[in-house]
């Protein structure tokens, strides 16, 4: 993640954090923009890009590194993981930005809770609880979205079921 990026999520997740304590609730983007002093819109922006950011990085992925191949024993297996990895990609931007970019950071720029705590500026056991939250609404939001009918992993057993 870009080192401006960094900064802006800091800054936002600080003062996500303090809203929190302040208010006893997650505060809402009008109070955030609000309480950082910028317009509504110059906040979503910002939020935006962070979230391009992070969505960006799975969209780059190269499914055909040999670390993939190696899992992917056969071509059920591959068209599978190409499956889950689709479906993951569309549940993302169903999700709370905030979500997505501490998926983001844990599982695209491979940082620690406690690095993604320091970039965030909050605790530790907060980004357990934010990861453990999004992982669950990203469970969800794939789970709601009906799954296509799998193709049989044998051609013929079509006509080894007719009569």
């Amino acid at each position: 993640m870009p080192r401006r990026a960094r900064q802006m999520a800091r800054k936002i997740g600080a003062k996500i954090q303090e809203l929190e304590k302040l208010n006893g609730r997650s505060p809402t983007d009008e109070e955030v923009a609000a309480a950082l002093g910028v317009p509504i819109e110059e906040y979503r922006s910002d939020l935006e890009h962070l979230v391009h950011v992070t969505v960006g990085a799975l969209d780059q992925s190269d499914d055909s590194s040999p670390a993939l191949a190696a899992d992917e024993a056969s071509p059920e297996a591959g068209a599978a993981r190409h499956m889950a990895l689709a479906r993951v990609r569309s549940a993302l931007p169903r999700l709370d930005q905030r979500d997505i970019l501490v998926l983001g950071l844990y599982y695209n720029e491979e940082l620690t809770y406690h690095e993604i705590a320091e970039v965030l500026g909050v605790t530790t056991s907060r980004v357990c609880q934010l990861h453990g939250r999004a992982i669950s609404r990203l469970r969800a939001e794939i789970e709601s979205v009906p799954r296509a009918p799998a193709p049989d992993a044998r051609p013929d057993a079509r006509r080894e079921a007719r009569p």
